[in-house]
């Protein structure tokens, strides 16, 4: 059994494409970004088998980010030749006295989204090479990711709309034979209620069971106990 369960295990987090939407999303948490995926990965795969996984989680999210930047967001040669331009037709009206055409916070914000540009950075770049956002060890964490990207919008708005996107898929879905079958549940509400300890117990000793000779005895007591408790 034990056999069993570790090949479901694999076939689900260690195939290449395996949930690879939860890798991104957990990127996508500015607590724990590339640093604390590679960590997590380190505890549950193998060495030969982490940078292999990064990468691809990197191939990913840029390659994500690069469609939603084509779809609603500019690219950063087009940014710099509209600063340019600006910067150009600003200069031009600098001799009138007093102009308020030019706003001076805007001014800054331009030559720094500008200044990203040249050297080639992106949202996505300047997120990842961030400090990671402060988080509670000891105390309930109480971080809400969805407000972060809300706040963030203005600076990062196609990454916040990326992380909107993504952050909204489910976690985990019904199956469609389980939503729309007419049959009874396979799993009862005495059942999906036990604690983890029990339901430990219970599949060591269908286990020891099934390689048992006395399995038929047992079984039947089994079967007698369960329905007592029920």
């Amino acid at each position: 059994m034990e056999s069993n369960m570790i090949i479901k295990f694999e076939k689900y987090w260690l195939e290449k494409e395996a949930n690879i939407l939860l890798s991104v999303a957990f990127v996508l948490d500015p607590r724990f970004k590339m640093i604390r995926l590679r960590t997590t990965y380190k505890r549950i795969y193998d060495e030969f088998l982490v940078l292999g996984m990064l990468n691809h989680v990197q191939e990913v999210l840029r390659a994500s980010f690069d469609e939603y930047a084509t779809d609603y967001g500019i690219t950063c040669n087009q940014e710099v030749l509209k600063n340019e331009k600006f910067i150009s037709n600003e200069t031009s009206n600098s001799n009138a006295p007093f102009s308020t055409n030019i706003d001076i916070m805007a001014d800054f914000y331009m030559h720094d989204e500008e200044k990203d540009c040249i050297h080639g950075k992106t949202e996505l770049d300047t997120y990842l090479e961030e400090k990671l956002h402060p988080s509670k060890v000891d105390e309930q964490d109480d971080f809400n990711i969805l407000d972060f990207w809300k706040s963030n919008a203005a600076k990062v708005p196609i990454l916040s709309m990326m992380a909107r996107d993504i952050l909204a898929i489910p976690v985990t879905s019904v199956a469609s034979e389980s939503a729309f079958s007419t049959g009874r549940r396979v799993l009862n509400k005495f059942r999906s209620s036990l604690l983890p300890s029990t339901v430990e117990a219970l599949i060591c000793s269908q286990d020891w069971i099934k390689t048992d000779p006395r399995e038929t005895i047992l079984r039947k007591n089994l079967t007698r106990t369960l329905q007592v408790s029920t």
